[in-house]
């Protein structure tokens, strides 16, 4: 193969190629034609994927967002002492309601858990004995041993 000049190209161009047909139509409007598609062929993929990705990645930097914040809520409970409740903040007394149940569960069966109902911060809470005579303070990092 000998290279040709620019001129000379565009004459080959010109005067072979735009005249060479298939099945009666021009060679080189078939080419052009193929040439559209495969470019428009492009585009169709493109724009779903240039809407899904962000939305994806917005949802993963949400999600990642809210675990960091749900951690660090849990961390700043855990230093608080919020799930630490004094033993002398909570009223004893068995609510009606309790008192019912309590009735027909002796009728049945002994209850599972022997232990004493009272409120806390108007939540019910049941505090059982764990068997060991001495109170003890309960902190987040008990000693090993």
């Amino acid at each position: 193969m000998v290279p040709v000049s620019a001129v000379v190209a565009e004459k080959i161009r010109s005067d072979v190629l735009e005249r060479m047909t298939c099945d009666g139509r021009q060679l080189m409007e078939l080419v052009r034609r193929q040439k559209y598609l495969e470019q428009e062929s492009l585009k169709t993929w493109k724009l779903p994927i240039s809407i899904v990705t962000p939305l994806v990645v917005a949802i993963i930097v949400l999600l990642v967002a809210a675990a960091i914040r749900q951690r660090v809520q849990y961390v700043r409970m855990l230093n608080r002492d919020d799930w630490n409740i004094n033993f002398f903040d909570i009223e004893f007394g068995v609510p009606r309601k309790r008192r019912r149940e309590a009735a027909q569960t002796s009728q049945d069966q002994a209850p599972p858990s022997s232990g004493c109902h009272g409120r806390w911060n108007s939540h019910d809470v049941v505090t059982i004995s764990n068997g060991t005579p001495a109170i003890h303070n309960l902190t987040r990092n008990q000693p090993k041993g």
